[in-house]
């Protein structure tokens, strides 16, 4: 499901994505962390899982779904922009991450993602670690084949900063579901 962006005074908006799912991953054979830093500092903590509109309805994210949609693609593609967190409604626990890249191509994006599957690695998503973002087609060969040069080959990966936000909100949801 997405808004298409449009024209509201002479500034466009920015498209609006409704994550379909949050994928946390973890390597092959490794059923924690990964075992040294440099892995965890390369491998996605998660995967954000959008749908991918009809091209009419893509907006500003159009670049994102045709850089995902090339059959041929370098094995890691790494945006370059900007990357931001917040938390969109904390009732009912929904996030907004936005956006905005220059490399390898550039276009903007609002993705409205529910915090209850990220719960686990909302701690790391605070932490500015690597993640992810892909279509609901490419998600589903994540399931069978995680290697990571497959992986990687299936998402783009982005790096945000470091958040107080996602921290507390990590918090609040751990505090209310231990009090359930």
């Amino acid at each position: 499901m997405s808004v298409a962006s449009a024209e509201q005074g002479g500034v466009a908006r920015l498209t609006t994505l409704v994550a379909v799912d949050v994928l946390p991953l973890r390597p092959r054979g490794c059923h924690d962390l990964a075992t040294t830093t440099e892995e965890a500092e390369l491998w996605p903590a998660f995967v954000v899982v959008v749908s991918e509109p009809d091209p009419p309805e893509q907006g500003t994210a159009k670049p994102l779904f045709d850089l995902l949609g090339r059959p041929t693609r370098p094995d890691v593609t790494i945006l370059g922009g900007h990357c931001d967190w917040s938390v969109l409604n904390p009732a009912l626990a929904l996030l907004e991450l936005t956006l905005r890249t220059t490399e390898p191509v550039r276009f903007a994006v609002r993705v409205i993602v529910p915090a209850g599957p990220l719960l686990g690695t909302l701690a790391t998503a605070a932490a500015g670690r690597m993640m992810a973002i892909t279509t609901r087609q490419r998600a589903v060969r994540l399931s069978v084949r995680r290697e990571i040069q497959h992986v990687l080959q299936e998402v783009v990966l982005l790096a945000c900063p470091v958040t107080q936000t996602l921290e507390a909100l990590a918090q609040s949801l751990r505090t209310s579901t231990a009090e359930q």
